[in-house]
């Protein structure tokens, strides 16, 4: 029992290295950035969005290595439906979600039909006829050109309307003191992402858990961290295109940069299990967009809000009865 609450003390303690180890590599990689003029609508799109999902980014990377492939499907898918739901509902409650931004639209059409994408060439048995899911090396490929493309996609149509930018401008910081920053930000996502990752697969064995209960619950919330915090400041001063933007963001980072990059180096085994939640996570991007649509005022309203929060709650009730 003593070994167990020190494991879960470990996971803590990971989490929070994971959270300061992605400041610490925003605040010193932008700052790299500028030192070489990057603009700062690059440098968000880039810099700032790897560095907000650099904990999923970290951990997937540790997962992959050591071959515990159903963690590293089931924190992306988790960690996305968290934003979703909980991080997008909660701003709701106390703030009007209103969406005026070309660039947020964009992205939530973008979201599922690459999410979409995604979906069918993971699942090779149901539509493939093969004899074992994965995402091979070769999907990997295609999933991080088609993210790229999209990448510089947004970015020609932001320099072309640039009053869509309304992020702070990115601090620029001493060289030395940015590398420092950059450099102790990556050690502290190595180590954090290594704690997370043993210290699950140990409570998984010791409570007779499942792997994809804990990544989709424990793990994936513990990683959305800084997507929470960073949305929380946002919608705080009334930025919410930007909080929307971040959480969009980071759900199309999370399956169409992070995951395949898992994947880069050796295929990935997919447990169709997840389909199920799979499909709650374009199903809740689906719900967005239409709230957004059928809005005159393109907001979500609070009822919304409120009824994305309990779906999720009805969701994680839902997976602890599947286990």
């Amino acid at each position: 029992m003593l070994r167990l609450f020190f494991s879960i003390l470990l996971v803590i303690v990971g989490f929070g290295l994971l959270t300061w180890g992605a400041y610490w590599l925003i605040k010193g990689a932008s700052s790299i950035a500028k030192h070489f003029h990057l603009s700062d609508i690059a440098i968000g799109m880039t810099v700032v969005a790897i560095g907000t999902s650099a904990p999923e980014l970290f951990v997937n990377l540790v997962a992959g290595i050591i071959r515990h492939d159903e963690m590293v499907f089931a924190n992306v898918i988790g960690s996305n439906i968290f934003n979703i739901f909980m991080i997008l509902g909660f701003i709701g409650i106390f703030r009007k979600v209103a969406i005026r931004k070309k660039n947020v639209l964009r992205e939530l059409p973008y979201s599922i039909i690459s999410f979409s994408i995604v979906f069918v060439l993971i699942n090779d048995r149901l539509f493939f006829n093969k004899d074992i899911d994965t995402l091979s090396q070769q999907e990997a490929l295609i999933v991080l050109t088609l993210y790229f493309l999209f990448l510089i996609y947004v970015l020609i149509a932001l320099r072309k309307n640039p009053e869509e930018i309304t992020e702070n401008p990115i601090l620029e910081l001493s060289l030395k003191i940015s590398w420092l920053y950059t450099i102790g930000g990556i050690i502290f996502l190595g180590i954090g992402g290594f704690i997370v990752v043993e210290q699950t697969k140990f409570i998984t064995s010791y409570l007779q858990l499942t792997t994809k209960l804990l990544s989709l619950t424990l793990v994936a919330i513990g990683t959305s961290l800084p997507e929470l915090t960073s949305s929380i400041s946002a919608a705080k001063h009334y930025k919410i295109d930007i909080a929307i933007g971040n959480i969009l963001g980071s759900n199309i980072l999370n399956i169409m940069f992070i995951l395949p990059l898992s994947a880069i180096f050796d295929d990935l085994n997919y447990n169709n299990q997840l389909n199920f939640d799979y499909n709650i996570m374009i199903i809740g991007t689906a719900l967005l967009l239409s709230s957004i649509l059928t809005s005159r005022s393109k907001r979500l309203a609070k009822w919304e809000a409120i009824f994305f929060i309990i779906f999720y709650m009805a969701y994680m009730y839902f997976l602890t009865i599947r286990g």
